[in-house]
C-alpha cells in the first residue's frame, strides 16, 4: 500500500470553497472528468450527505491495460458530508473499476482555518494493488500518475472560485 497526502490553504472563506468544490468539474485544470451524477442526497441533523458517481478518463500506461485490464475510462463513488455548523466538508472517493486489482481511496477534508477568511484542505490517498510479484512497482506507478493529477486539484478549485464566485473573499 502506498500513501500520499498534501495540505493547501485557500484564501477564501469556507462556504465559498465548499460551494466551489461541488461545482469543481469541469474546469481547465482537469478536463479528464467526463461527468458527475448525483445518486443520493439527504439532510440529517443539519448535515448534508451526498453520493455521486464520477466518470473520468485518465492516461493509463499501456502495460497496465495489458497486465490487469485497467482502462483509462473509470468510474468512482464519491461520498460527501457537509457540516456547516462545524465548518467541515469531507469527501471520500473510491474507484469502482477493477476494484479487486486496484484500490484507490481518496479523502479530502475542508475545514475553516483559525482565520475564518481561509480554508484548509487536507488531501489523503492510499493506493493498493493486488498483483503478486508486481505490487510495489504497480503501486509506485499508479501513485505517480495519481499525484500528477491530484496536484492540479487546488488550481482547478481556484479557477472555479474565480469564475463561478467572482473571486469572492
Amino acid at each position: 500500500m502506498k500513501c500520499w497526502s498534501i495540505e493547501h490553504v485557500f484564501n477564501h472563506p469556507w462556504h465559498i470553497v465548499v460551494g466551489a468544490a461541488f461545482k469543481k468539474y469541469p474546469n481547465p485544470e482537469n478536463e479528464d472528468i467526463l461527468g458527475i451524477d448525483v445518486i443520493k442526497q439527504r439532510l440529517r441533523n443539519g448535515v448534508l450527505y451526498s453520493e455521486r458517481i464520477i466518470q473520468s478518463n485518465f492516461h493509463i500506461p499501456v502495460w497496465a491495460s495489458k497486465l490487469g485490464g485497467f482502462s483509462g475510462h473509470q468510474y468512482s463513488l464519491e461520498s460527501t458530508q457537509v457540516d456547516p455548523k462545524n465548518r467541515v466538508m469531507t469527501l471520500v472517493t473510491r474507484n469502482l473499476n477493477c476494484y479487486h486489482l486496484l484500490r484507490i481511496d481518496e479523502r479530502l477534508t475542508y475545514t475553516s482555518a483559525a482565520d475564518t477568511a481561509q480554508t484548509r484542505l487536507k488531501q489523503e490517498t492510499t493506493i493498493s494493488v493486488n498483483l503478486p510479484f508486481l505490487k510495489d512497482f504497480c503501486e509506485r506507478s499508479f501513485l505517480s500518475i495519481y499525484t500528477h493529477y491530484a496536484q492540479r486539484g487546488p488550481e482547478g478549485l481556484k479557477w472555479v472560485i474565480q469564475h463561478e464566485f467572482n473571486g469572492q473573499k
